[in-house]
């Protein structure tokens, strides 16, 4: 319905306006998860045709991650409504905390923001769970091939040194070493909980829309597409694939002095995904792939999105990529290149996302303009 200055000003009837208003704030959630289903739909037939041609049948799996990501929604849940409760006991110190969580209950806007976090939840749980499968029958369509130039092209890059070597001197103490490691493994779950956040949100529906779709694509563009083009291991498994000399041996023998004095969980992950690409065993979080770097591309992500929440956030996302991109470097999962590539892209990504964003959201952006300036403003929905 346009909005037009001859419109009469006469108030709509309570629940007329109550349905209104729902429908005007469902629209967009509505095209945001066509679109997101419709990129899905793409992937996962892709990734069908491709296990057929290769001969791979029964590869793919759409329901691998159900099950783990209901006890991740439950675990991120719980700490979620925890650190709620903390920040109203020591932050917000209202006079009545039991009834002031109460309140702040009823307002949350259930039914909405269900209406806004199902589909993603769903959305979510397809999409890795056909990421995994494509990731695990990757090395059967593309065997490994690019290692040895992306080694060369960071010697080219680091003044003839690879870059594990420059930071060498600075992180080589087991128990830093162990200390980047426990970081390195927390992405998963800040991702997870960042995604949470988002899935549940409602006051910035463009920045929402924006973060969903810049995820999948990175998953499903970056993770599956362009892993499949640069097929390649990574540094831990050098010597394995390109073989001697290893460029990479010194690096993992540290790793494994390191592991005698402190834990060191790569190595055991590292162990446990070759041994799963040698009986192309699929199981959750399975699966060989080192260019591009998603944990280094969802960090960047993160850090995009934080900056739109103020300063401090940005700080805060900034040290842990950083954290993320020095660590996959040192705990010998990815070449430098493989974190450079993932930051350039997920910039171009976000920005794609961004407009697309602000597209389906137009007339939500309109009535926002229209009132702030208080003027009239034909809007088309």
């Amino acid at each position: 319905m346009p909005l037009s200055s001859d419109t009469p000003s006469v108030p709509s009837p309570a629940p007329a306006q109550l349905a209104r208003n729902w429908r005007l704030g469902l629209t967009p959630q509505l095209r945001e998860h066509a679109l997101l289903a419709l990129v899905l739909s793409v992937h996962t037939i892709v990734a069908y045709a491709l296990a057929a041609y290769h001969g791979l049948h029964g590869a793919i799996h759409i329901s691998l991650y159900g099950e783990h990501l209901m006890v991740m929604l439950l675990a991120a849940g719980t700490a979620f409504v925890t650190m709620w409760l903390l920040r109203i006991v020591f932050v917000l110190r209202p006079a009545q905390p039991l009834v002031f969580a109460l309140n702040a209950t009823r307002r949350f806007q259930w039914k909405r923001r269900l209406t806004a976090a199902l589909p993603s939840l769903l959305l979510l749980a397809v999409l890795i769970s056909v990421y995994s499968s494509w990731k695990v029958m990757m090395p059967a369509i593309a065997p490994f091939s690019w290692d040895q130039r992306f080694h060369l092209w960071d010697l080219a890059l680091h003044g003839g040194k690879a870059p594990w070597e420059w930071l060498h001197p600075l992180l080589g103490q087991p128990l830093v070493t162990s200390l980047i490691n426990a970081g390195y493994h927390l992405w998963l779950f800040v991702i997870y909980f960042v995604f949470l956040w988002q899935a549940f949100a409602l006051t910035r529906p463009v920045l929402r829309t924006q973060f969903m779709l810049c995820f999948v694509l990175q998953w499903t563009l970056l993770g599956n597409g362009l892993a499949t083009w640069l097929s390649s291991a990574g540094p831990c498994y050098y010597g394995l694939i390109v073989g001697p000399p290893d460029p990479y041996g010194p690096l993992l023998d540290y790793l494994r002095s390191a592991q005698g004095v402190v834990p060191i969980w790569a190595l055991d992950v590292q162990q446990l995904l070759w041994n799963d690409y040698q009986s192309g065993a699929l199981a959750v979080g399975r699966g060989i792939s080192a260019m591009p770097s998603l944990h280094v591309a969802t960090t960047t992500l993160i850090f995009l999105l934080a900056c739109r929440y103020g300063r401090p956030a940005g700080w805060a996302a900034g040290i842990f990529l950083g954290l993320i991109l020095i660590g996959s470097v040192h705990l010998a999962w990815h070449y430098a290149i493989d974190g450079y590539l993932s930051l350039v892209l997920t910039l171009i990504i976000w920005r794609l996302s961004g407009a697309v964003s602000r597209r389906l959201h137009r007339n939500t952006l309109c009535r926002e303009s229209a009132s702030e300036s208080g003027t009239p403003v034909l809007c088309r929905l």
